[in-house]
């Protein structure tokens, strides 16, 4: 068993004080897989470089299911200039995925038609419906173009369902990594118990 100061400090936030701190945009409703209809969806995101005057040196970045907007946090070494994600060369966007407990619209979100916060009625949201609202905001913005999408985990799913529910702002590249296109039966089960 782990007992004592030094194994439980070991056992931390990896990612350090993550919080919900960024720009929020609100898209007026967002149609999910399951046919509900979400109304006033907060989505908070972050950005880092500058916009081209064609506005099309975008990349995005998807967060697993742990993290959240600010990239600093968990792929830092990969961001700012001469790095991979290069903010000389390149404007880098990351949205707190619906559902998500660092500001975009959420279970804690309060909601419009009730005035009561969702709590356990907000709805079940898809990988496809977590795109579909950040490709909304990315086209609020202007967003012309993307030169790519990429993610890891779950963020990784959601860069596989990029192409194909977002068409405009178009991408010319997407990178899965440590993903998966669907989940075996084994793998359902030991997300169901590690959520218990």
């Amino acid at each position: 068993p782990l007992t004592g100061g030094a194994a439980s400090s070991s056992l931390g936030d990896e990612y350090g004080a993550m919080d919900s701190g960024g720009e929020t945009m609100v898209l007026p409703e967002l149609t999910l897989d399951s046919g509900r209809i979400l109304q006033e969806v907060v989505v908070r995101y972050r950005t880092w470089g500058t916009l081209n005057d064609a506005r099309s040196n975008g990349i995005v970045v998807l967060h697993a299911l742990t993290g959240n907007a600010d990239v600093e946090s968990w792929w830092g070494p990969m961001l700012g200039p001469g790095k991979a994600l290069d903010t000389n060369r390149y404007w880098v966007f990351c949205a707190n995925v619906l559902g998500s407990c660092y500001g975009s619209t959420g279970p804690t979100s309060i909601n419009p038609a009730t005035g009561k916060r969702y709590g356990g009625s907000f709805p079940k949201v898809t990988i496809r419906d977590m795109v579909r609202a950040q490709g909304r905001v990315l086209t609020n913005l202007g967003i012309s173009e993307l030169v790519c999408v990429v993610g890891g985990s779950m963020g990784g799913m959601m860069a596989m369902e990029w192409p194909l529910e977002v068409q405009k702002p178009f991408a010319r590249s997407f990178v899965s990594i440590a993903a998966c296109g669907r989940h075996q039966p084994w793998q359902i089960g030991m997300s169901e118990v590690q959520r218990q």
